[in-house]
């Protein structure tokens, strides 16, 4: 307490609302700062911090001391003031304006024993020799101004803390939504997929049992020889539909019936023409050989490649050619493409799998310097995208493994770069590092460098490899 004004608040007490509250260390606090301090039962002392364990205001006793001080000052200002200098004072209490209501001059200070604003000519009334304090208007005002700042700071903190607290969840909510949008949309597409997939399924079973129904209605040996045949066939689309269904539901589906050694094809629409490739196992990889015309096994699992898209990540990050030298094979050699020049990257992988371009199967090298070997290849401007953005991938240093590659477009020549030096050497042509070849793929491009005649190397079959979604 400051005086008879509340410590925490700074006002007056009385016998009423602000009735004094003490508390055990003997300190006290008007009724209602108890309230607003009371948390989880517990209050802690404004001025020594002291914990106390209180429920409510009305748990703390009355402090009838404070109250029998107050009404002691009160009955002394009484009989030392002026009836009329009393009245002017309550009068002036409630006024917000700083003029003396007795002489309607300026107030310039403040008796904090009556607690009232005084003007110079009050000074008569209220001075040393009647007991009251006297202080200047202006450190009133500041030391007001001084208490409420530290009182309101901590107060500030701890909304600036919830602020932040309350953005960071909202932002995490809107993440989560974000999530659930996506989570749902993933859902809805695979809903619609598994909903082909049973469509197609009761058709293959409706066909079955259409078989088998004739199959039991034969009454000679041509006929029942000619619906065991079309129940056999029936039985043999049902079987590659349950192979479909499994391949189709994750990505390791499609792995494992690739490497129970299942033909698997993946099929896929140019233009008019429809294009398949197999899916093999390299070097405990799943593969995609490059898509070509051809004529499928019956027993083949054919998968279309839009389908095949939704389970594997989105950008080929590796792609495998086959190289011969002469009529011998010489092994092959993986490209790990960078993500970072997805021009690059990209026409490197749609000439991989044969979705555009002439592929690079029957691609030949014409020359080899110790260091690099040279190779050029056709395509049309149609099929390769323009790289002029990804310049600031030119580097004047090239590494053993880097693949560079150039292509411009309105050109129908463009070439490709295995370099295969030990130390680094400078390139002063604007090619573009499209990847890197995977530590095996060198020796197997050293090996090609020194066959002679070079011209006989060549790159008999490429694809990409396939990676499931993270």
């Amino acid at each position: 307490m400051d005086g008879l004004n509340c410590e925490v608040c700074h006002i007056s007490i009385d016998e009423e609302d602000r009735r004094p509250r003490s508390l055990g260390c003997g300190h006290s606090a008007c009724s209602p700062c108890i309230a607003t301090l009371i948390r989880n039962g517990c209050i802690s002392c404004p001025t020594c911090r002291r914990i106390f364990k209180v429920s409510t205001v009305d748990d703390l006793p009355v402090n009838f001391g404070m109250i029998k001080i107050m009404r002691a000052l009160q009955e002394t200002r009484k009989s030392i003031l002026v009836p009329e200098l009393v009245g002017a004072a309550a009068k002036m209490a409630e006024k917000t304006e700083f003029l003396c209501d007795i002489h309607n001059t300026q107030v310039k200070s403040k008796c904090l024993t009556c607690m009232v604003w005084i003007c110079q000519n009050c000074l008569e009334y209220h001075n040393s020799e009647t007991g009251c304090k006297i202080v200047s208007a202006n450190e009133v005002i500041r030391n007001m101004k001084s208490k409420h700042v530290r009182a309101a700071t901590p107060v500030m903190s701890k909304t600036e803390d919830y602020l932040r607290l309350t953005e960071s969840r909202i932002a995490d909510i809107t993440k989560r939504l974000k999530g659930i949008e996506v989570e749902q949309a993933q859902l809805t597409e695979k809903h619609r997929r598994l909903q082909d997939l049973l469509k197609e399924g009761k058709a293959h079973r409706d066909s079955v049992l259409s078989a088998l129904s004739k199959l039991s209605l034969a009454n000679t040996p041509m006929e029942v020889s000619r619906s065991a045949q079309a129940a056999l066939q029936r039985e043999r689309f049902m079987q590659i539909w349950s192979k479909k269904n499994i391949i189709l539901g994750s990505f390791q589906g499609l792995m494992k019936c690739v490497e129970e050694d299942e033909l698997v094809y993946i099929t896929h629409q140019v233009g008019q023409v429809t294009k398949s490739g197999l899916l093999t196992i390299k070097d405990g990889q799943l593969c995609m050989r490059i898509l070509t015309m051809q004529s499928l096994p019956p027993t083949a699992v054919q998968l279309p490649y839009d389908k095949v898209k939704e389970l594997v990540a989105e950008v080929p990050s590796l792609v495998y050619l086959e190289l011969s030298c002469g009529a011998k094979p010489c092994d092959h050699i993986f490209i790990r493409l960078k993500q970072e020049l997805p021009n690059c990257a990209r026409n490197i992988a749609v000439l991989a799998t044969g979705e555009q371009g002439p592929s690079f199967i029957g691609l030949g090298f014409h020359a080899t310097d110790g260091r690099v070997l040279y190779s050029n290849y056709l395509s049309t401007s149609a099929d390769i995208k323009d790289v002029s953005h990804d310049r600031n991938a030119l580097s004047g240093v090239v590494e053993e493994g880097d693949v560079y590659g150039r292509w411009e477009i309105g050109s129908s020549l463009s070439e490709i770069r295995f370099w295969h030096c030990s130390t680094p050497s400078t390139c002063s042509s604007p090619y573009y590092v499209a990847g890197k070849m995977e530590a095996s793929g060198i020796d197997v491009i050293r090996q090609c460098s020194e066959y002679d005649p070079i011209t006989d190397v060549k790159v008999t079959d490429c694809g990409i490899v396939l990676h499931g979604k993270d």
